[in-house]
């Protein structure tokens, strides 16, 4: 069974290690009793978010590895058994599977449907000038003025003070959005893992920027791209893509994966200059309760007064409750 990165075990450890959210395995079976894979879920109670399943947190992969050869809509009954029992055993008012997989497609009806993210993907095969020359024209001007008078450090083991570094740019980031961070402890954790390789954007001898990448397999997945305000002139965040993808043209990888973003917002219509295929991220639902039939939307009006208060909060403060938001969230 292939696995992707958020089915292998490190990952599922550094969820565990630093959110406190343990990730389950059930073993898929026919009727027959033959093996059908594995599908790893995770289950989350909050006070702010409630009790749910969720497949995966903090990844929208679909956490199902299904074995060659093996009937998908067999699979997906086993799931849907699986996931009815699980929300019995655990009085769950929802559950949430991310990411595209036969299994549950061959599912129909019994689950809602819904693409709230798209991602855009690079196919890096003929190269990087290939890719470079598919950049929009706005990019390669960025990339040809303010962003050439950075200088972009490829960093795969991070020491302490370094990440230490890197992730505080992060968490001055998620403040500017309003948006609850991970906390440092992952960043740790994933970079003791290898699942992270980083890159860092400086100017004059200052951070500047970051960027959190996660090879898997023959793609590489930009987790986070984040930058420090004072020096949007330079276009940080363009640097650092850029040199990725040319990092990644360089080692091989055959796809490069700019992370999810919503339809209809300034971030998806700079994505889409990158000149990627655009993909949707699917979310699978199943309502245990009436209160859960209605998908929550996390740009919605309820989550506004919220993210105001994380824009005000100190850094300080902000690490250390925003995470406990996070892991609620699961997102």
């Amino acid at each position: 069974m292939a696995a992707n990165y958020a089915c292998l075990p490190a990952w599922r450890a550094a969820c565990a290690e630093a959110l406190g959210c343990e990730i389950r395995t059930l073993r898929l079976r026919a009727g027959s009793g033959a093996g059908l894979g594995l599908f790893h879920y995770a289950f989350l109670n909050s006070r702010l978010f409630g009790r749910r399943i969720i497949s995966l947190p903090f990844s929208d992969e679909s956490g199902i590895e299904l074995k060659p050869g093996a009937d998908p809509a067999e699979a997906g009954r086993a799931i849907l058994a699986g996931l009815d029992a699980i929300a019995r055993e655990t009085r769950a008012a929802s559950a949430e599977l991310r990411g595209q997989s036969p299994a549950l497609e061959a599912l129909g009806g019994a689950l809602s449907r819904s693409e709230p993210y798209v991602r855009f993907l690079l196919d890096l095969s003929p190269g990087y000038p290939a890719v470079a020359a598919r950049y929009h024209s706005n990019l390669a001007k960025n990339l040809a003025q303010g962003a050439r008078r950075l200088e972009v450090q490829l960093i795969k083991e991070p020491k302490t003070g370094t990440l230490r570094r890197l992730y505080l740019i992060y968490l001055a980031q998620m403040r500017s959005f309003g948006s609850p961070p991970l906390p440092m402890s992952y960043f740790s954790a994933m970079a003791g893992s290898g699942l992270y390789v980083f890159f860092e954007a400086r100017l004059q001898g200052r951070s500047a920027g970051m960027l959190a990448a996660i090879p898997d397999g023959d793609a590489l997945r930009a987790d986070v791209n984040a930058s420090l305000p004072e020096f949007a002139a330079s276009f940080p965040k363009v640097r650092l893509f850029d040199e990725s993808v040319r990092w990644a043209c360089a080692e091989g990888f055959k796809t490069y994966d700019l992370m999810r973003t919503r339809r209809g917002t300034g971030v998806y219509d700079h994505k889409a200059k990158w000149g990627g295929a655009e993909r949707p991220v699917v979310y699978y639902r199943r309502a245990y309760s009436a209160a859960a039939r209605t998908e929550p939307d996390p740009q919605g009006a309820v989550y506004r007064l919220g993210a105001l208060g994380l824009r005000l909060l100190p850094l300080a403060l902000l690490e250390r409750l925003g995470p406990v938001i996070r892991a609620g969230a699961g997102k």
